[in-house]
């Protein structure tokens, strides 16, 4: 396999398989030639200084929110519920997957085919 094309991507860090998870494609660039490419490291982002919001209620009890967050987690098949997606907001995959299952009666119509 020989480099032809480069395309520029945002991503937020690399797998330990030194794959590149959830990136976003920009664009191809023909101001570079592929073969001058080298692997790159992600662009830490500055800290946020407003406050950052727990995605989970602080009015239920510690111990009531885990249990039931455990069984969402369970029921959902969601691996590692407690993995932060995005360091700004404090959002975790089983928050995030909590809000598809809160939007999805409205939001399936529209992605539907």
């Amino acid at each position: 396999m020989k480099p032809e094309l480069v395309a520029q991507i945002t991503f937020a860090t690399w797998t330990h398989d030194n794959l590149v998870p959830q990136a976003s494609f920009k664009g191809l660039r023909e101001d570079n030639p592929a073969k001058e490419v080298v692997c790159e490291l992600p662009v830490a982002s500055k800290p946020s200084s407003r406050k950052r919001s727990s995605p989970q209620s602080t009015a239920e009890p510690t111990r009531n929110r885990e249990r039931k967050n455990s069984k969402v987690a369970t029921q959902l098949n969601i691996t590692h519920p407690e993995k932060v997606l995005d360091r700004e907001s404090g959002m975790t995959k089983l928050a995030l997957a909590q809000y598809y299952v809160g939007v999805a009666e409205r939001m399936l119509p529209h992605i539907v085919d």
